[in-house]
This record gives C-alpha cells, structure tokens and sequence, in this order.
C-alpha cells in the first residue's frame, strides 16, 4: 500500500510535465519572422511592403555572392530562423528561409531564459 502512494504522485507529475511541453510546442508563433510572415513575401513586392510584414527593417547581408545592384537583407528571429530577402531597385528578386533547428528543450529553456 505504500508503495502505491509514490508511483502514483511520480505517475502524475510526469503526465503535468507531458501536457506542458506539449501545450508550448503548440504555442502559436510569436511576433518577428515566422514561416507564416516569410511566405507572404512575394517575388516583386516592394521592401517597404516586407519591412511591414517582417516588422522592422532588416539587416544588410554580406554573406551570399551578390550581383551588381542586388542587395540582401535578413531579419532573425529569437529561434534562430533566418528570412533572406534580396532586393534590386527596392523590389525584392528572391528570397530564402532558414528554419530553426531549436528543439522544443532549447525553447523551453529560452523561454524560461535558463543558460545553456
């Protein structure tokens, strides 16, 4: 009979813990570039339309080979996913999502803003 007492508080904090993890995995997006703001972007808006949807302006990007007159800008997100927009004449020409590789830990732990 005592033992029963024990397996059943671990049994019910271990379904608490179950239900909280998966209640923030189905959180919905927060404000910043989400997947949902990147696919809005289409190719020929004009950059003042995406600084709209992304929320701000985005930062200027070095990193790709850029052609004569092109321009990329990115904007970041606190989970690590990167919207890439490349911008001609202040039109954009292409654009590139970078997913997050955070996992629904490394959100927890951001979240509760407990270091690595």
């Amino acid at each position: 009979m005592t033992m029963k007492r024990p397996l059943l508080i671990a049994g019910l904090l271990a379904s608490i813990a179950c239900v909280a993890l998966v209640a923030l995995a189905l959180l919905p997006p927060r404000a910043g570039s989400t997947k949902e703001k990147f696919d809005r972007i289409e190719i020929g808006m004009k950059l003042a339309e995406v600084e709209t949807i992304l929320g701000g302006t985005g930062q200027p990007f070095h990193g790709f080979a850029n052609k004569k007159h092109l321009e990329t800008f990115v904007w970041s997100d606190d989970d690590g996913s990167l919207a890439f927009i490349d911008v001609s004449e202040s039109l954009v020409t292409d654009k590139k999502w970078h997913a997050s590789t955070e996992t629904i830990f490394d959100k927890l732990r951001r979240w509760l803003h407990i270091p690595k």
